[in-house]
């Protein structure tokens, strides 16, 4: 093998590593932009699924919609506010809902928790809570899937979530603060 050969090979095997990582230096911005928006990656028998808790948070919305769902005036209003801003701010419509959530949580715990437990609790002490008070199953995966799409989104600011997606979160959302209320107004729930 001569010099040229050599040379001809090297450069042969180098050049599309170098070519690729060109590419991604010089588009890294583009790149950036479409990251967030790519649902599913495939790779020869490994599949990767972005958007399942959407799609999951979209789903349950649905069906309480098919279900039908009663809400009181002041839910009807905060749903009317956040379904107005969405276009404005989705990813903060999003916590936004969660807020009104933690805040029934609040709420919960200052009827359940009598003046010697008034202790900062954890997230976990709140599930512990929550089970003590006899909150369904049911209630607690859809409070699980809310808040693990809320993490979500807060740890990849950049990933829009769409119009739809932003209503249908606000409605599970809203649906769980129903339910606890229900729940709560039909159970006793003072420690003794």
């Amino acid at each position: 093998m001569d010099t040229m050969e050599f040379t001809s090979s090297i450069i042969g095997h180098v050049i599309w590593p170098i070519t690729i990582i060109a590419i991604f230096i010089l588009l890294k911005d583009r790149i950036g932009e479409l990251v967030p928006r790519i649902e599913k990656l495939k790779i020869s028998d490994a599949e990767i699924e972005f958007s399942t808790a959407v799609t999951a948070v979209v789903e349950e919305a649905m069906e309480i919609e098919r279900q039908g769902r009663e809400l009181s005036q002041s839910l009807l209003l905060e749903e009317e506010w956040l379904v107005r801003i969405i276009d404005i701010a989705p990813n903060s419509v999003i916590h936004q809902s969660y807020d009104l959530v933690e805040k029934e949580f609040l709420l919960l715990y200052d009827d359940y928790l009598d003046n010697s437990e008034r202790t900062p609790i954890t997230v976990g002490q709140g599930e512990i809570i929550r089970r003590q008070i006899g909150l369904p199953k049911s209630m607690e995966i859809k409070i699980g899937k809310i808040k693990g799409l809320r993490y979500t989104i807060m740890d990849n600011r950049q990933h829009l979530i769409t119009h739809s997606q932003a209503v249908a979160y606000i409605e599970l959302c809203l649906d769980i603060i129903h339910n606890l209320r229900v729940y709560t107004a039909n159970k006793p729930i003072k420690q003794d």
